[in-house]
């Protein structure tokens, strides 16, 4: 094992304390929710490179478009608000979201297919010189388009293979860029959604793996996270600051001033 895994390994345990402590001292929902997404936000700011990490925000794009509130939303350097309270995030400023749940039921499924789909009706824009990296062309409407959702929780009342086919039947006929990404339970395993196998995927006897699929893991369940969000989610450079993709072409104010002669 290397000394990555090792630390992972430990983390996790951590994480996995760390979540009980939550769940023995606090009795209400909203209160032991919030405790939840900072334990994973404090998580990601010391172990992803970001600018930083927002707790309970509201992600726009220049369309119009908005999210419902995320747990944790992972921000890079092109984001220009602070998401203090009555900020929104700007979507180009957003590298990745998570979902905090402290149990996946039977329940929160829906709850995480709706909060998913408000998600990924929001755009990020792209300019024509802006640079892709560590991405493939067959996701860019998964990645780039649009926020990568992953969903974490420290456990589960169902089996992961009832997970990943609740998943398989909901989505069945559900277009791939509306999907949730990943999902990743704390010492039981993750659910990757590998959709049509045409983009970054794994393969098995030589054959690219499809639909949500799952991942026995165990105790390298936050290995497998982190391998995640930095081998599938992607950067861009961008030439241009995207809030500019906010701004409207035409100045509608009273102007005055000089006109210069031609």
């Amino acid at each position: 094992m290397s000394k990555v895994e090792e630390y992972l390994k430990i983390q996790e345990k951590h994480l996995r304390v760390d979540f009980e402590k939550i769940s023995a001292t606090y009795s209400d929902s909203d209160v032991k929710g919030g405790a939840n997404e900072k334990i994973i936000g404090d998580f990601i700011k010391s172990n992803y490179t970001s600018k930083f990490v927002s707790i309970g925000s509201e992600v726009i794009d220049s369309f119009n478009n908005s999210s419902d509130e995320i747990d944790v939303c992972v921000c890079n350097e092109h984001q220009p608000f602070l998401a203090d309270p009555g900020q929104p995030l700007i979507a180009e400023g957003v590298d990745f979201v998570i979902q905090a749940k402290s149990t996946i039921t039977t329940q929160e499924i829906p709850r995480i297919v709706k909060n998913c789909k408000r998600l990924k009706s929001v755009i990020r824009k792209a300019k024509k010189n802006d640079k892709l990296v560590n991405a493939n062309i067959e996701d860019m409407s998964y990645f780039v388009d649009r926020i990568p959702y992953i969903v974490f929780a420290n456990s589960t009342q169902l089996k992961l293979e009832t997970i990943a086919e609740k998943l398989n039947e909901e989505y069945k006929n559900t277009r791939y860029d509306e999907q949730p990404d990943a999902f990743f339970i704390l010492n039981q395993g993750c659910i990757i959604n590998f959709r049509e196998g045409k983009g970054k995927t794994w393969k098995s006897g030589g054959k690219s793996i499809i639909g949500f699929t799952v991942v026995f893991s165990g105790e390298q369940t936050l290995y497998e996270l982190m391998r995640y969000i930095y081998t599938f989610v992607p950067k861009l450079e961008r030439i241009t600051h995207p809030l500019n993709n906010y701004f409207t072409d035409s100045i509608n104010h009273s102007i005055k001033g000089k006109v210069k002669e031609e």
